[in-house]
């Protein structure tokens, strides 16, 4: 049987955003109808993760990777080996996606809002964000939601500031970290970004491909 969100969450005794965010993460199937989400209750399940998440270290170190940046010195040659196989791990996974989002779920804390269209376009504007994932122009995408990167702090202002409200029908995905994200963010982040988007599969597809058949730019990392 087909239910929303709030009777999947009731059923499961969770909020109605921790369901959007396994939605949204692609752990939890559903598709939109009518411009909701709808579950199938007898086999829909969380998907779990496909491993533990990343250091800080190792996190960094991937992103630069997809971003073809030049690896941290500080990362030893057996980091750099084993950053070099979770390439190759994405090159020949058929779910790459699951793989992203296991690795690198800890690079920011995630929440997704519901702002009115009159607000979106103030919304998409505001330089507090640094424009990620589906909002990032390298993914040729026009989607009437935006996604980026705020600290803590711009995170509660743009909240107040937009009226923005958890809904089960977001269009705003904000990941927020400690400190500020320059803009344009690498276009690993992005990538990590749409792997938390499973109705752009193919766009991640094309950019992982992008990212994974780019020569690895110079950097030695030091031994020891």
């Amino acid at each position: 049987m087909l239910i929303g969100v709030s009777e999947y969450a009731a059923s499961r005794g969770i909020s109605n955003a921790r369901v959007i965010q396994l939605i949204t993460e692609g752990r939890l199937e559903a598709r939109r109808s009518g411009g909701i989400w709808l579950i199938d209750s007898e086999t829909a399940n969380p998907i779990t993760y496909s491993g533990r998440p990343l250091s800080q270290r190792m996190t960094a170190g991937l992103l630069l990777l997809l971003s073809g940046q030049p690896l941290p010195t500080q990362l030893t040659a057996t980091d750099a080996t084993r950053l070099r196989a979770y390439a190759q791990r994405l090159r020949d996974s058929d779910t790459p996606a699951d793989l992203l989002n296991s690795w690198l779920r800890t690079r920011a804390t995630h929440a997704s809002y519901r702002v009115t269209q009159g607000r979106m376009r103030s919304l998409a504007d505001d330089q507090r964000i640094a424009k990620s994932g589906i909002s990032d122009s390298r993914t040729k995408l026009v989607v009437p939601a935006v996604e980026g990167y705020v600290t803590s702090k711009s995170l509660r202002s743009l909240v107040r500031d937009y009226s923005l409200q958890p809904s089960s029908e977001p269009n705003v995905f904000l990941h927020a970290t400690k400190v500020a994200l320059p803009q344009p963010v690498m276009l690993g982040i992005t990538i990590a970004d749409l792997a938390m988007h499973p109705e752009y599969e193919n766009v991640l597809a094309r950019l992982l491909n992008q990212a994974l058949a780019r020569p690895r730019a110079a950097g030695r990392p030091k031994v020891g």
